[in-house]
C-alpha cells in the first residue's frame, strides 16, 4: 500500500503535481502539507496540488481547466502558499499558458476515463509528439506542434486534420484489432531530417535519371527533405508518407520512384511485399530500393522482434545483406535487380534506359546535376512574433545574396561576421534566418545558381588534369561542401570534369555553341573564329567556358585579356590586349597570346616593339547597351559599313584611316 500511495503524481524535475482527488492517495506527509495550504486559499479555487520537494514548506494550488473536458488543461492560475509565513503568491495566466500533458499521473488509478487518457498519451508519443517538451509546454508551441503533424486531439482521439472523428474512431478501433498482441511500432520515428539528397536519391542522379522532363515520387518521402531539394532543383517531384504526407492523391504514375528506407522499418513481412510491388507498380521507367544493411546499425539495447529488432524508441529495424535484399528483390518482383550502391538497387521496366545507365557506368560517365538540400522552413511558432519578424526582415536580403552566390546553403563559418554578430544580437539562430532567406528566392532563381556553381567547381577539377590539383583532404573546407552539396563525392566531381573535358573537345558543338551566342548579340563569328569580350565569359556556354579555362591553364594567366579569339577547327586560342578599349573608337592592339590547345604551345606577340598598328574594329559588337559612349559607337561603326561593307573586318588600319579622312568621317570620341 505504501508503494501505491509513492506511484501516484506526476514528477517533473524536482516537484510533485497531484490531481485533488488523488491526494488522500499520497504519503501521510504530503497529504498533510496540501491540506495545510489549503487553508490559506478559497475553496474550489484549485483542482491541481505542486509540492517543491527540495522546500516541503512550499506548496503551489494550480488552477487548471476542467480535466474531463480538455485534453490538455491550460492553467489558469496557481497560488504559492509558503507554510512557514502562511504568505500566498498568486499569478494569473491569461495569454499562451502552460499546460498540461500525460494528466493521467496526477489522477488515481481508478478515476473515470482515465484509461481513455492513457490512450491518447500513447499514440501520441508512437507519433513523436512529446518530444522537446521544454517548448512545447505552452498552448501555442503545443498546437503548432499538432498542427505541423497535421493532427488535432478531439473528445481525446488524434484525428487527421479535416478527417470526421467518426472515420477516425473506425480507423482507431481498426488499428487496435491489427496490433493486438503486438507491440506498438513507430514507423515514422524513423525518419531523420537530412543535409543532403539520401543514398538512394544521390544515386538516382548520378545515373543521370533524374534529368530534366523526368517525374518523380518519393514513396515513404519522410520528413520530406528530398522532395524540396528535388523541386527546387525544377525536378517535377512529389512525396507520400503515411504520417508526414498522408493525400494518397499524389499516388499516381511516375518515370521514377524512390523507395528509399521504407522496407526496412515495416515489422510485417508479408507487408513489405507489399509495399515493395505497390511501388513498383507506380514507377514507369525505375524504382529505386534502399535498405539498412548489417552492420550499419547498433543493435545493442535492442530486443529481437519478428526478423528484425526493436528500440526502445519503438522503431523496428530489419537489416539486410547484400545478397538477401538482392533476393528479395527478384523474388518479390521477378525483375533482374540492378546493384547501384551499398543497400541501393535499381528495378527498370524500361530495358533501353537500363542498358543505358548500364552503358554510361562502363565509360565512368556520372550525370551529376546540381541539387541542393532546401531546410524546412521555421514553424508558426518561430514566426509569430513581430520582433522576431523584424529581426528576420533585417538580414534576410544579405543571407539571400550569400545564398545566390554559393548556390547552397552556407556553413555557420562561411557567413561574414558582421552578418553573424547581428543574427547573434537579434536572437536569430542561423538555421531559422537562413531558411526563411531561402524561402524568399524563387525555386527557379535558387536552382540556377546552383547549377552555375557546380559548373564552376566540375570546370575547376577537369582544369586540374592539366595543372594537377591536390588530393581532397587538402582542399579547402569551403570546398569540400560544395562537393559534397552539389556532387555526393569526389569520386562524382572528377567524373563530371573528365566529361567536361570530353565535350570541350567537341568541334561540332562547339562552333554550334558560338554561332547560336552570335546570333544572340554575343561576340562576332568570322569563319571559323569566335571573338567574345572577356566580360562576358560567364555568359558562355559550359563547352565554350571550359575550352578557354584549359587555353589559359595552358598560359599560366590571361587576366589582361581584353577579347578572345576561339580557334574552332585549328583547336587554338587567341588572347588580345587593347589597353584603350574604353577610352578609344579604335581600340589598338597592344599584344597578342596565341594558345595551341593540342601541343601545349604558347606564343605571345609584343605589338607595340614593333611599330605594327593593328586596330579593333566595329567595337560595339564587344559593348554592352547600359555603357554611356554605346550609341555614339553604334552611329559611327554603321557608317564605318556603309564605307567598306563585309570588307571591314579586313581592311587595313591606314587604309581605313585615309578613307575616312576622305569621306569626312571623324571618330566619335
Amino acid at each position: 500500500m505504501e508503494r501505491d500511495r509513492a506511484s501516484v503524481g506526476k514528477q517533473v524535475g524536482g516537484a510533485l503535481y497531484v490531481h485533488h482527488s488523488a491526494v488522500s492517495r499520497l504519503l501521510p506527509e504530503q497529504s498533510r502539507l496540501i491540506v495545510a495550504a489549503a487553508e490559506h486559499v478559497p475553496q474550489g479555487d484549485w483542482n491541481v496540488a505542486k509540492i517543491d520537494l527540495a522546500d516541503d514548506r512550499a506548496v503551489s494550488l494550480l488552477d487548471y481547466e476542467d480535466f474531463a473536458e480538455h485534453a490538455f488543461p491550460a492553467l489558469r492560475q496557481s497560488r504559492r502558499v509558503d507554510l512557514n509565513t502562511g504568505v500566498v503568491t498568486v499569478r494569473r495566466y491569461e495569454k499562451n499558458p502552460p499546460i498540461l500533458h500525460r494528466k493521467e499521473l496526477l489522477l488515481p488509478p481508478d478515476a473515470p476515463r482515465r484509461d481513455v487518457y492513457v490512450a491518447l498519451t500513447r499514440e501520441l508519443e508512437r507519433r513523436g509528439l512529446f518530444v522537446d517538451m521544454t517548448r512545447r509546454g505552452r498552448q501555442d508551441a503545443w498546437e503548432a506542434a499538432l498542427a505541423e503533424a497535421h493532427i488535432e486531439v478531439r473528445d481525446h482521439l488524434v484525428v487527421a486534420i479535416g478527417v470526421s472523428l467518426e472515420i477516425a474512431t473506425s480507423r482507431e478501433k481498426l488499428e487496435c484489432r491489427l496490433c493486438d498482441g503486438m507491440p506498438p511500432v513507430a514507423r515514422h520515428r524513423t525518419a531523420i531530417g537530412r543535409n543532403s539528397l539520401s543514398a538512394p536519391m544521390a544515386a538516382l542522379n548520378a545515373a543521370g535519371l533524374l534529368e530534366d522532363g523526368v517525374s518523380v515520387l518519393d514513396y515513404g518521402c519522410g520528413r520530406g527533405d528530398d522532395v524540396r531539394a528535388l523541386r527546387a532543383a525544377g525536378i517535377d517531384a512529389v512525396g507520400w508518407d503515411p504520417h508526414f504526407a498522408p493525400d494518397r492523391s499524389v499516388l499516381e504514375p511516375r518515370h521514377v520512384v524512390n523507395l528509399g528506407f521504407v522496407l526496412n522499418v515495416v515489422e510485417d513481412p508479408a507487408e513489405r511485399r507489399e509495399v515493395l510491388s505497390r511501388a513498383f507498380k507506380l514507377a514507369e521507367r525505375c524504382l529505386a530500393v534502399a535498405v539498412m544493411l548489417v552492420g550499419k546499425g547498433d543493435v545493442s539495447g535492442h530486443r529481437p522482434h519478428g526478423d528484425g529488432f526493436l528500440s526502445s524508441r519503438g522503431t523496428f529495424q530489419r537489416y539486410y545483406t547484400q545478397s538477401e535484399l538482392r533476393a528479395f528483390l527478384l523474388d518479390t518482383l521477378e525483375v533482374t535487380p540492378v546493384a547501384a550502391g551499398p543497400g541501393i538497387f535499381f528495378l527498370f521496366r524500361d530495358e533501353e534506359l537500363e542498358q543505358r545507365v548500364l552503358s554510361r557506368r562502363q565509360m565512368g560517365l556520372v550525370a551529376t546535376r546540381p541539387i541542393l538540400s532546401v531546410p524546412r522552413p521555421p514553424s508558426n511558432l518561430v514566426q509569430g512574433t513581430s520582433w522576431r519578424q523584424e529581426a528576420l526582415e533585417a538580414v534576410r536580403g544579405d543571407l539571400m545574396d550569400l545564398l545566390l552566390m554559393m548556390g547552397r546553403v552556407p556553413h555557420a563559418d562561411e557567413t561574414p561576421r558582421d552578418l553573424r554578430a547581428r543574427l547573434a544580437g537579434a536572437r536569430l539562430s542561423f538555421k531559422v534566418a537562413t531558411a526563411d532567406a531561402l524561402a524568399a528566392i524563387p525555386a527557379e532563381e535558387m536552382a540556377a545558381s546552383a547549377a552555375r556553381r557546380a559548373d564552376e567547381i566540375g570546370r575547376f577539377f577537369a582544369l586540374g588534369a592539366f595543372s594537377g590539383r591536390a588530393p581532397y583532404r587538402r582542399l579547402s573546407p569551403a570546398l569540400q561542401r560544395d562537393i559534397r552539396a552539389f556532387f555526393g563525392s569526389a569520386a562524382a566531381v572528377e567524373a563530371v570534369g573528365r566529361r567536361m573535358l570530353f565535350e570541350a573537345g567537341d568541334a561540332e558543338a562547339l562552333a554550334k555553341d558560338a554561332q547560336s551566342h552570335a546570333m544572340a548579340g554575343l561576340g562576332l563569328l568570322i569563319g571559323d573564329k569566335y571573338q567574345v569580350h572577356a566580360r562576358d565569359l560567364s555568359k558562355l556556354s559550359s563547352r565554350l567556358r571550359t575550352y578557354i579555362g584549359i587555353a589559359e591553364t595552358l598560359a599560366g594567366t590571361l587576366d589582361s585579356t581584353t577579347i578572345y579569339r576561339v580557334h574552332l577547327v585549328s583547336r587554338k586560342l587567341t588572347a588580345l590586349v587593347y589597353p584603350d578599349f574604353d577610352t578609344s573608337a579604335f581600340p589598338r592592339l597592344s599584344e597578342r597570346t596565341k594558345v595551341d590547345l593540342r601541343t601545349g604551345e604558347v606564343v605571345v606577340f609584343d605589338h607595340q616593339s614593333d611599330g605594327r598598328v593593328s586596330v579593333l574594329m566595329e567595337k560595339s559588337i564587344y559593348m554592352t547597351g547600359d555603357e554611356e559612349r554605346y550609341p555614339d559607337q553604334v552611329k559611327f561603326d554603321s557608317a564605318l559599313r556603309d564605307l567598306f561593307g563585309e570588307r571591314i573586318s579586313t581592311v587595313p588600319f591606314v587604309t581605313a584611316a585615309a578613307t575616312m579622312m576622305k569621306a569626312g568621317l571623324r571618330p566619335p570620341y
